[in-house]
């Protein structure tokens, strides 16, 4: 056998030794890039997790202050409402009073 087919011969299992541990490499390393893409997304979800809270509280803050402003209108009307009351009283005890002084001087005269 010539001297070149025979150092081909030899040298086919370490190729293929070689092969088999690129493969291993590869096929390592593409785990390890997997890995750190579902890292990656994981590390996103977290991220856009921690901003919904941030604008969750926020909004929550926005409504507690809104409910303020709505009970301090409502208070507001209904202090609004007790005194256009009282103050309907009081022109009606007028009027009846005003009533009585009017009847009173139509049946004196």
């Amino acid at each position: 056998m010539p001297r070149h087919q025979e150092i081909n011969r030899l040298q086919m299992p370490r190729c293929q030794q070689e092969i088999n541990s690129l493969r291993n490499e590869n096929q390592f390393l593409s785990q390890v890039v997997q890995g750190r893409m579902i890292e990656g997304a994981f590390s996103e979800l977290r991220d856009n997790n921690h901003r919904l809270n941030q604008d969750n509280q926020r909004l929550n803050q926005d409504l507690e202050i809104m409910a303020r402003v709505r009970d301090n209108r409502i208070a507001a009307q209904d202090v609004q409402i007790r005194n256009l009351q009282e103050r309907v009283e009081q022109y009606s005890a007028e009027l009846r009073e005003r009533g009585k002084i009017f009847l009173t001087k139509l049946i004196n005269s």
